[in-house]
């Protein structure tokens, strides 16, 4: 309507315009009015420039408006009630157009920020990896995972190993699998996940990494307690009968021997009875500890979690060292940085743990005059408290590292195998982990992680 509006004025002021040319003209071929077509001409000069002024300043508030929408401009105004009722339609418009615009921006504005907010609280960490190997973290799953390290380029990502540099450059869209990811010497174990995004003319992989190292030792400890259930029942099904009736045997071989005492003839045959029987006895005994033992995996109580201060819990743990090793010459020095550090665990099944790690540091150095056993606890640089028990003896032989957390694996004879499934259950059950591993300069270390 507006549009109309402004060509009924252009008609109107051409009409205008070509009637007083049309009266310019008689008159100025008429020699007896000369003032009469000086006025026309006036008056015809005066329409022009209206003419003029019309359309120049409709084209200039048509590019007003057109830089306004161009550059985003929603502020503008056109208002032209002084100019003429063309004008104040157009102006109208013009600023009908652009609120809407406005209100559009705003919406879109709001739609991005929910979105934006909904990916940045997605637990998975979410990368972008561009076509000229930039990397974007998407969120803050992903800062967290990444920690402090500086990741700007997909050369960055080697930092972190080389299989999780390798399959992040090379997986292609829709690909799927497992990747190994290191950071700050621990491992854990990644699902990645690539989709290809495309938008304003840009294709990028977008990679979604899912830390499932948790997910698969619960599901591993799950089996080893459902076999440990199976074996532990069946097992003592059968061995109670055996023990007591070996231990009945052994009973009545003694009562037996007694009363044949005076009989040399059949004495010995008695002496071998009674013998078999009390090696029967004793083994069954053994076999019955075995299956206590495997029965403590499977009854792990629930944590009863509370804030535990670091400081106190390895002061503790260390008082009670001192005092169930009488002469004891290897140091335990206690670290906490920040001191004030906590964590939220149960306190008895974390003291065990700890009190289990060190055992085996003090049984693994010996002898050693300079033994040396480091209790520290510290942020990560992705935010997690972790709790690092330290050595200088012997170290772990290598081939074995991979089945410390067996249950009943041990190297030493009087070891029971059960003390690292335990402490690996219980770290699970925290929602955490525990790791093994070599130091450089000799020793070995554990690290829980929460």
């Amino acid at each position: 309507m507006v549009f109309n509006r402004f060509g009924i004025q252009l008609l109107i002021r051409f009409s205008l315009i070509a009637i007083g040319i049309y009266c310019f003209i008689y008159l100025f071929n008429s020699p007896r009015f000369h003032a009469a077509t000086l006025l026309s001409f006036l008056v015809l000069s005066a329409m022009a420039y209206d003419l003029w002024f019309y359309i120049n300043k409709t084209n200039h508030e048509l590019s007003r408006f057109l830089s306004a929408v161009r550059y985003s401009d929603f502020n503008q105004q056109f208002e032209f009630d002084d100019i003429g009722v063309g004008f104040k339609g157009l102006g109208e418009t013009f600023t009908s157009i652009l609120e809407n615009l406005s209100e559009q921006k705003k919406s879109q504005e709001i739609q991005i920020r929910h979105l934006s907010a909904l990916i940045e609280h997605v637990p998975t960490p979410l990368l972008s990896v561009l076509p000229n190997g930039g990397i974007v973290l998407r969120n803050s799953a992903a800062r967290r995972l990444f920690g402090s390290a500086t990741v700007l380029h997909v050369d960055d990502l080697k930092q972190f190993g080389d299989e999780f540099y390798q399959q992040t450059v090379s997986a292609k869209a829709g690909d799927k699998g497992l990747v190994k990811f290191t950071a700050e010497g621990l491992e854990s174990q990644l699902a990645i996940c690539v989709t290809k995004v495309s938008s304003l003319g840009r294709a990028e992989r977008l990679v979604s990494l899912q830390d499932i190292g948790s997910e698969l030792e619960s599901t591993k400890l799950r089996a080893w307690q459902d076999l440990s259930r199976v074996l532990t029942h069946e097992i003592m099904n059968s061995i109670t009968p055996i023990a007591s009736l070996s231990q009945t045997i052994v009973d009545l071989v003694d009562d037996a021997d007694e009363q044949l005492s005076k009989n040399n003839a059949h004495r010995n045959s008695f002496e071998s009875i009674g013998e078999a029987a009390v090696t029967v006895a004793r083994r069954s005994s053994s076999l019955m500890q075995f299956v206590s033992n495997y029965r403590k995996l499977t009854k792990l109580p629930k944590p009863e979690k509370s804030a535990l201060s670091l400081q106190a819990l390895f002061d503790h743990v260390i008082r009670t060292m001192n005092a169930a090793f009488e002469n004891l010459s290897v140091r335990i020095v206690p670290s906490v940085s920040p001191v004030s550090l906590e964590i939220y665990a149960d306190r008895e099944m974390i003291e065990q743990t700890l009190i289990n790690l060190i055992r085996n540091s003090i049984q693994a150095l010996g002898e050693n005059k300079n033994g040396l056993i480091q209790v520290s606890a510290f942020l990560t640089s992705r935010g997690n408290v972790a709790i690092e028990v330290t050595d200088n003896g012997p170290g772990i032989d290598i081939k074995l590292i991979n089945k410390i957390f067996v249950p009943y694996f041990t190297t030493r004879p009087e070891g029971s195998g059960i003390g690292l499934a335990l402490a690996r259950q219980v770290m699970i059950s925290h929602k955490g982990s525990i790791t093994a591993a070599n130091r450089e300069n000799g020793g070995c270390k554990f690290v829980l992680v929460f």
